[in-house]
């Protein structure tokens, strides 16, 4: 219901003041130019029903001249063909620019989808490297650990067989001391015995007296040549003992020379699974340079998703700048109407 007074005349008196000084009779408009009172409802109401009485005035024919009939035919239809033409042009080139960009924001769709594909594969492939780097790594040390306690190994092997060299040349040391005091033991036993044969030569008459003497001598001697034969004896068994002692050594010498090379195999190996390991960290460093650049351009699609994003809503903002003007140009329409119906008015009084 209307408010304050405010009833169809008034609203029409409202727009008809309006469209005197050129100003667009919306509801605002109106409700301001009568004094802020009315519903906006009620005063679109009334508009309707003045606009649509004043449409029917103006097409009723008998009411116009000819040539008033025939400027506002041609400029109505003058108007249609240029907002037809207008609307079509921006539609199809506003159509155009929908297709090529839903085309192209297909295209980017399915290379974003290839590149996160790929960089899913080069995830993929990265971990597994990871994986066999880090078994890599695991042997490498397993290899070194293993190293280290077959170097220690021969190290004290070494030392021992040092030790066992040197207690055996002392042993040969003391034997060829031993050998040479009994080289000398036989030549002053030889020595002796001739001396005693000269003296016997010399002393037949004294052979007799001298008898005990000489067996006591012989005795001593005999006592002296047991004491060397057990000590030779003692010397030979110590020789035998270090034979098979320096045996014992050679064979560890030989075992440590086994152990040996198989350090040397193992240092090879090592040097192989470090090559293996360089080789893999490299291969990893490419698949993760790959991958950023395959990030990057995923970015530079999404880059271009936004640019085409912006373009489409400038497009959307010209049809509707577009859609304002065509609006603007009805609405001058409908106000020259709305003046030329106001002119018949006061023709009508008038007479």
């Amino acid at each position: 219901m209307a408010r304050g007074g405010i009833n169809k005349a008034v609203v029409l008196k409202a727009r008809q003041a309006l469209l005197a000084r050129g100003e667009n009779p919306s509801i605002d408009a109106v409700r301001v130019e009568l004094g802020n009172t009315g519903s906006k409802s009620t005063i679109h109401r009334y508009l309707k029903e003045i606009e649509a009485a004043e449409t029917t005035r103006m097409d009723d024919e008998s009411l116009l001249s000819e040539p008033i009939r025939t400027l506002i035919t041609q400029l109505v239809s003058q108007l249609k063909k240029e907002a037809d033409t207008i609307v079509s042009s921006a539609q199809e080139v506003a159509d155009n620019k929908v297709a090529t960009m839903e085309a192209a924001l297909l295209e980017q769709a399915a290379h974003s989808e290839r590149l996160s594909q790929e960089r899913d594969e080069h995830a993929t492939m990265i971990n597994a490297l990871t994986s066999q780097l880090d078994a890599t790594q695991l042997r490498l040390n397993a290899s070194e650990e293993k190293r280290q306690a077959l170097t220690q190994s021969l190290a004290v092997s070494t030392e021992e067989q040092a030790r066992l060299q040197a207690v055996i040349e002392e042993k040969q040391s003391h034997i060829e001391s031993l050998e040479e005091k009994h080289v000398h033991a036989r030549e002053a036993l030889q020595h002796y015995r001739e001396a005693v044969k000269a003296q016997r030569e010399q002393d037949a008459r004294q052979q007799e007296q001298q008898l005990h003497t000489l067996h006591r001598e012989r005795r001593q001697l005999a006592e002296t040549l047991s004491v060397k034969q057990s000590e030779m004896t003692q010397l030979n068994q110590e020789n035998a003992r270090l034979v098979t002692e320096l045996s014992a050594a050679q064979q560890q010498l030989q075992t440590l020379t086994v152990q040996a090379k198989t350090l040397a195999s193992l240092q090879i190996e090592h040097a192989t699974l470090a090559q293996s390991s360089e080789h893999l960290q490299v291969e990893r460093d490419r698949l993760v340079s790959q991958l950023k650049i395959a990030l990057t351009e995923q970015e530079n699609v999404k880059s271009a998703h936004e640019t085409l994003s912006l373009s489409h809503a400038r497009l959307e903002s010209e049809m509707a700048v577009k859609t304002e003007w065509l609006e603007n140009i009805m609405a001058e329409l409908t106000q020259l109407k709305a003046m030329k119906s106001g002119t018949e008015n006061n023709t009508i009084d008038k007479l």
